[in-house]
C-alpha cells in the first residue's frame, strides 16, 4: 500500500480532497456533488502518490456529467443588449459574456442550449473556437443565432470560416 492524496474539482472549484492508503491497482473513490441547474459539469480528479508511481499517466481522470433541466442560452455580446433584454423578458434564462471571456471549446459550450453571437468579431473567438462552435451546432444539434453589426458577418472576419459554414 502507498499513501496518496486526491483532489477533485468541478471546473476550477474544489469539491473534495484528502489522503489515504491505496493498494496498487484499481481503487474506487466515491464522491457526491449537487448541481442546482441543468447543464454540464466538467470534473477533474488528480491522484498524487507518496511513493514512486510506475504509471503516473493514470493519475488524472476527467469526465463530464450532464444534468437534466433547462439549460441557459449563452449570449455573446454587450450586457446592455436589447436582444438579450427581449430574450429574458420572454422567460429565457441567459448568461452574457464578452467573446474573449467564453471558453470556446465543446466542453465550455455544451452547458448551453444555444448561443447568440451579437456583433462579436471572429478574430476574438479564434479559429479553434469557431471549430468548437461548429461542432457544437452540427454534432450536438444545439442552436446558433447571429445578429449583425459592424463586428459580425463578413466585416467581422467570418468570411470563409467554420462559423460561415454553419450559417
Amino acid at each position: 500500500k502507498t499513501n496518496a492524496a486526491y483532489v477533485l474539482k468541478r471546473g476550477g472549484e474544489l469539491i473534495s480532497s484528502g489522503k489515504g492508503e491505496m493498494p496498487p491497482g484499481i481503487n474506487m473513490l466515491v464522491f457526491r456533488d449537487r448541481l442546482m441547474e441543468g447543464g454540464n459539469a466538467a470534473y477533474t480528479l488528480h491522484i498524487a502518490a507518496d511513493s514512486k508511481d510506475p504509471v503516473p499517466e493514470n493519475n488524472l481522470a476527467r469526465g463530464i456529467v450532464a444534468v437534466s433541466g433547462k439549460n441557459k442560452i449563452l449570449h455573446v455580446g454587450r450586457p446592455d443588449s436589447n436582444l438579450l433584454k427581449l430574450a429574458v423578458s420572454g422567460g429565457l434564462k441567459a448568461e452574457t459574456k464578452k467573446v474573449q471571456n467564453v471558453e470556446w471549446s465543446l466542453n465550455g459550450l455544451s452547458g448551453y442550449s444555444s448561443v447568440i453571437l451579437e456583433n462579436s468579431p471572429a478574430t476574438d473567438m479564434g479559429y479553434a473556437g469557431q471549430q468548437a462552435l461548429k461542432e457544437y451546432v452540427e454534432s450536438l444539434g444545439n442552436g446558433l443565432m447571429v445578429s449583425g453589426g459592424r463586428q459580425s458577418f463578413g466585416m467581422g472576419g467570418y468570411y470563409k470560416t467554420p462559423v460561415a459554414d454553419i450559417l
